[in-house]
Parts: structure tokens; sequence; C-alpha cells
């Protein structure tokens, strides 16, 4: 894998293509092309690997663990049981903001229940089944599944113009399923020749 450092992982020992590219892409569009690291990181050392990613891995490097094999990954989401780890788990401000607020340590509570959400455990689960009860009862579903059908057929037409940016208009086309489901609005913003809020892109 990369050579990892404690407290910085990996970020000297990164590609230099993949430093320029990113620097490059940032100051012109202020999105890291961040598959592309992984996608040289995968020529130059194959389907497993590992690199120091502070914040996010274990320990002092921050290690984590790279799987660019799609049939071995199965096995490892397949092995997590009922209760799988996933990247909200990282997202320490927001964690720490809410064990800060009034409630945090109370059970049912709507803070603990938002706590609940950036886990992986047992509590974790049955607030994610509480949420789930919601969207997949046919009842529900009726609701939100025609937005959604419609809110895909317009997004797909804008995908031959996203031909060389498929990670924005992917991130776009999640935006807009997004409020479909939840707000049964339809934005519009994956197709670039479709006029769309400017809030809506900068989101």
């Amino acid at each position: 894998g990369l050579r990892s450092y404690p407290v910085i992982g990996s970020m000297l020992n990164l590609p230099a293509e993949n430093v320029w590219h990113l620097q490059r892409r940032a100051a012109k569009a202020n999105a890291p092309d961040i598959y592309l690291m992984f996608a040289n990181g995968y020529s130059k050392m194959g389907h497993f690997y590992t690199m120091g990613f502070p914040g996010v891995g274990e320990g002092v490097h921050g290690t984590i663990y790279i799987c660019s094999d799609p049939e071995e990954y199965v096995q490892v989401i397949r092995g997590e049981g009922l209760h799988p780890s996933g990247a909200v788990e990282t997202q320490w401000p927001s964690i720490s903001a809410l064990k800060r607020m009034p409630g945090a340590d109370e059970p049912g509570g709507a803070t603990r229940g938002a706590l609940n959400i950036f886990g992986h455990g047992g509590a974790w689960r049955q607030e994610r089944m509480f949420f789930q009860q919601d969207l997949q009862t046919p009842k529900a579903a009726r609701g939100y599944i025609p937005g959604l059908a419609k809110a895909a057929q317009l997004a797909s037409r804008g995908a031959p113009a996203c031909a060389d940016s498929m990670d924005s208009f992917a991130a776009r086309s999640s935006f807009d399923l997004f409020t479909a489901a939840f707000f049964g609005q339809l934005i519009e913003s994956a197709d670039p020749a479709t006029p769309s809020l400017p809030g809506n892109l900068e989101f």
C-alpha cells in the first residue's frame, strides 16, 4: 500500500500526477477528482491495498483498506451482518455537535435518536428500521415512486452531455431523486440543458 505516517497518513506519498490533478481540478471547479486517485491506486497496487486517511481510518496512521474488486467486496458487505459500518460514522463534526445538545443522553429523545443514526449497532438499526418502514410500505411507495421515475427520466437526458464528468452527473442525479422523493419537487439539476436554480446547483 501507500506509505503512511502518523497523523498525516499517506498525504506525502500520493502520486504526483494525482496531487497536480486534484489541485488543478479544485481550482477550476472546486471539486477534487478523487476518483482518479483511486483509479491510479488500482493501476499501481492492484485490487487491494492500504493507505493512511486520518480522521477516517484506524489508529494514528488512519489506516483504511481499499478494495477495487466488486466480487471480493460483496463478501465484505455480506459479512457485516445486521450492523454494517458506513461513512456516516466518520462525520465527527455532526456527532460532536449533537453530543453537546440537550437530550443527548436521554433514551428515546430526538437528539439521542439523531446520534444513533451516526452509529452502526443495535440502536442504529432501531432508528434505521423506523425510517425504513415509512419509506417501504406499499402505501408510502405509491406516493413517491412516480416522482422518482420522472426525476430519473429527466436526469438521464443529461448523461450524454456529462460523459467527461460522470461523478458530477451522479451527484446531481442523486440530488434530483432525493428532492423528488422527500419534497415532491423536480429540480432537474442533472441535465445541463435544463435551467435550474443556482442555489440547487451550488448545493
